[in-house]
């Protein structure tokens, strides 16, 4: 899914103008990126929660040619998405779906 197709699902489902939904998940962003750069942890309740984490120097193989060279110490972002959202992407049940709304998805998307 594209960020053009969400904001579009989400505009339809709020009905609201998609530049507004294409907005919002600008700022949703740009709230991740401020509280990680910050070295704060993000999370989506439902969805995922993300780190970043301080990775040391270290020895590390160039795939090109073999030599080991060193990797600077540098910021990584982890994620880990929520076991709700697994469970419901790798063990669909209607038991587990019992207890949601259906929620109707806009023509083409």
């Amino acid at each position: 899914m594209t960020k053009h197709s969400l904001s579009s699902a989400i505009a339809h489902r709020l009905g609201i103008a998609r530049s507004r939904a294409s907005l919002a998940l600008d700022v949703v962003r740009d709230c991740i990126s401020d509280a990680l750069s910050r070295g704060e942890k993000a999370c989506l309740p439902g969805v995922a929660r993300f780190r970043s984490a301080i990775v040391e120097e270290r020895p590390v193989r160039d795939p090109k040619n073999g030599r080991v060279v060193r990797q600077p110490r540098h910021r990584q972002i982890r994620c880990r998405v929520s076991a709700h959202l697994r469970a419901e992407l790798f063990f669909p049940s209607e038991e587990f779906h019992a207890s949601k709304p259906p929620v109707s998805d806009p023509p083409g998307i």
